[in-house]
């Protein structure tokens, strides 16, 4: 009878990680269709869009690398929530330390275009990762960067901190409430912090609180969210775009 237990305690578990899968490709699925959708239609209206005559390097559809983390939600007065089910009490693991440098492996990352980063009220932490190719640092003409999120942000480029937003130097927690929309626009990107070759373009948003606990348990506004992001410059001199598949034959990883 012991045995028979332990046989329906594995089974089971194998039940909820087969869910659990199945869950993650529905949403990831939904998720690359609404972006195709967005795509087709110009982009998410709400993004700041780049002049029809500037390049744009990166954007909401390019290839991301990008890692979230999940805790109960936190308000306002600095408590955090407990929720009603045990399993959703627990924070997921973060990012390694060097998340933000540019020869840190993120082979293990999720991957595609930054849409598919987690929209929830348990989501704590969103990093995602970008790259683009420069050949002349020099010749870059006016590199810039727009963003829009919930939360506070925080931009590095190459692993060096380059700008943040409503979220104070050594605080996890951003200012202000969860749900609120905010964006950068045309955050300029130093020509002298370029590198030739591989760069790194990393965001960072942490989550914003919710002013009050739910009495149904659910936080429907999300304090850490990706919205659309944008890295443009007036032409295409001594950068290549990111932003749609190149020409030629590629290897990709």
């Amino acid at each position: 009878e012991k045995g028979s237990g332990t046989t329906e305690r594995t089974v089971m578990r194998a039940k909820v990680r087969l869910v659990a899968a199945v869950m993650v490709t529905l949403v990831s699925c939904a998720a690359v269709g609404v972006g195709a959708a967005w795509a087709q239609q110009g982009g998410p209206k709400d993004a700041t869009a780049p002049a029809p005559a500037d390049v744009v390097v990166l954007d909401t559809f390019s290839i991301w690398r990008m890692h979230c983390t999940l805790e109960p939600p936190v308000l306002s007065s600095g408590e955090s929530v407990k929720l009603k089910f045990a399993w959703l009490n627990y924070k997921t693991p973060g990012p390694a330390q060097d998340w933000m440098k540019p020869n840190f492996d993120d082979y293990s990352w999720n991957r595609g275009p930054a849409t598919l980063a987690i929209k929830s009220g348990l989501v704590s932490r969103v990093c995602l990762r970008g790259k683009f190719t420069v050949t002349n640092p020099a010749a870059v003409n006016n590199l810039r960067l727009s963003v829009g999120y919930r939360g506070g942000l925080i931009v590095y480029l190459n692993g060096r901190e380059l700008h943040r937003e409503h979220v104070a130097r050594g605080k996890s927690i951003a200012d202000g409430l969860a749900g609120e929309e905010r964006n950068i626009s045309d955050l300029s990107i130093p020509n002298k912090l370029l590198s030739r070759g591989i760069n790194v373009i990393a965001l960072e948003i942490g989550r914003a609180p919710h002013a009050q606990a739910s009495d149904e348990g659910v936080y429907k506004a999300n304090g850490c969210e990706i919205r659309n992001v944008w890295l443009t410059s007036t032409d295409a001199s001594g950068v290549v775009p990111n932003a749609v598949r190149p020409k030629g034959f590629q290897v990709w990883n």
